[in-house]
């Protein structure tokens, strides 16, 4: 009797195990994201005069989930001063949707916004996304290929021209 238990414990078990090996492929716009990238961040800074920096980054991206990615960015912001942040984004394809997840001041901060277009052009995939930010739309462009990553922001206000906000260029592991 303890040898049919024992059977039937290591036969469950083993069928759980299996299932873990077939969890589901990353989505198709994820599928050349996963890893390590060296570039730049340039951004509009905030403060007078609303000068364009650019910023050594290093970026470390994982699959969390099929449709979701985690970001580590590392900026090198002079000497001495190193910077961390870190988010999540999830695509929901077949929803047109855009889950983003932050901290602002150490406060979380998730937003949601909408995929406009993808795009796929050669090697890469090119994703449009807006979200609503106050009086603002903010217009997200993402582009990931086998060996390039950008992501590019403009921010969009009644009876203004679109004003590029910041962009990422990475390389893969450069």
């Amino acid at each position: 009797m303890a040898y049919r238990i024992a059977l039937l414990l290591a036969l469950l078990l083993s069928a759980f195990s299996v299932k873990a090996l077939y969890d589901p492929a990353p989505i198709y716009v994820l599928r050349n994201v996963q890893g390590e990238w060296k570039g730049t961040l340039t951004y509009i800074d905030y403060g007078a005069p609303h000068k364009e920096v650019t910023l050594p980054t290093r970026l470390y991206v994982a699959l969390s989930a099929p449709d979701e990615i985690t970001l580590s960015y590392v900026h090198d912001d002079g000497p001495g001063k190193t910077v961390y942040s870190y988010e999540r984004l999830r695509f929901d394809i077949d929803g047109k949707a855009v889950t983003w997840n932050s901290k602002s001041d150490g406060q979380p901060d998730s937003r949601q916004g909408k995929i406009v277009s993808i795009e796929e052009k050669a090697s890469a995939i090119v994703l449009l996304a807006e979200f609503n930010e106050g009086d603002m739309l903010a217009r997200y462009r993402f582009e990931f290929s086998d060996s390039t990553l950008s992501m590019e922001k403009q921010e969009i206000r009644s009876g203004k021209p679109p004003l590029r906000r910041s962009r990422y260029q990475f390389l893969r592991g450069a």
